[in-house]
């Protein structure tokens, strides 16, 4: 699409191009990481830092390693021509100019969605499995250590929340659509790994092909898997389905007493 010619286009259109530019954006910024995480260890081990659990790092006195001094310590460790460091620095240069880009089209998109109104769009959690929302500042989303991830279905853009609950099923959010029908909102979930295909990939098409496909494995499991089992009554270490014969393990580990998923079984005769 010619950003340049974005008054022509449609919301669907638009946001079919938002979506490739996010999908792109996520790439390249998890590539950009990996270049400065590099850099980082380079630096670090030149001067002695440590790596913390908390994902933070501290000098041999325990301080934390402020922003300033990484950076310092980063342009420093390029300075001495080590060729993995120069390599890492160029591959962080190309990263860091092509989210630029990225952010560039993305901004001149929002721009056109505020001047038209703002027309109506559905955003899929990523970060796990969740509800739609109608933008990514929904006060039930972003309480983690870090923001929500999200992924946006575009060829709803412009849409009813009547039309996103016909494609996506009845997984309203009650905060962001408090006015549709209660049978709408939360009934259901949009599962974590749709919504990163979605994501990863800026392929609608991709998105359906994976919710057929666990909408066909949850037709053939058992509807007493994932819930409380039966413990044995001699003590071992089995549950048994209250659905069907299925017997399996506890598992220790998570002390979990839910019955692994499972298709259904019958009692051998």
């Amino acid at each position: 699409m010619d950003i340049n010619n974005i008054t022509n286009h449609t919301p669907v259109e638009i946001d079919t191009e938002l979506l490739k530019q996010h999908s792109t954006l996520f790439k390249h910024e998890m590539r950009h990481s990996m270049w400065l995480n590099s850099l980082e260890g380079m630096a670090a081990r030149r001067n002695g830092w440590k790596h913390t659990r908390t994902d933070v790092y501290v000098d041999a006195n325990d301080v934390r390693v402020t922003y300033e001094m990484m950076a310092n310590a980063i342009d420093a460790v390029v300075a001495t021509g080590d060729s993995y460091a120069v390599n890492y620095a160029n591959e962080l240069a190309r990263e860091t100019a092509a989210i630029v880009a990225c952010k560039r089209i993305i901004n001149a998109i929002h721009d056109e969605w505020i001047r038209r109104g703002c027309w109506s769009r559905f955003w899929l959690v990523v970060s796990s499995s969740g509800h739609i929302h109608s933008n990514t500042e929904c006060h039930t989303c972003n309480k983690g250590k870090n923001p929500t991830s999200f992924a946006l279905f575009p060829t709803l853009s412009g849409f009813s929340s009547d039309e996103a609950v016909a494609e996506l099923g009845a997984a309203l959010c009650s905060y962001c659509f408090p006015n549709a029908p209660v049978e709408q909102r939360e009934q259901t979930k949009i599962s974590k790994l749709a919504a990163a295909t979605l994501l990863e990939t800026g392929d609608v098409d991709a998105f359906r092909a994976v919710i057929e496909k666990q909408a066909k494995n949850a037709a053939t499991k058992c509807p007493g898997s994932n819930t409380e089992g039966i413990r044995s009554a001699n003590g071992n270490r089995t549950l048994k389905c209250t659905q069907c014969d299925y017997v399996g393990w506890i598992n220790w580990n998570s002390h979990s007493t839910k019955v692994q998923r499972h298709k259904p079984h019958k009692q051998k005769a």
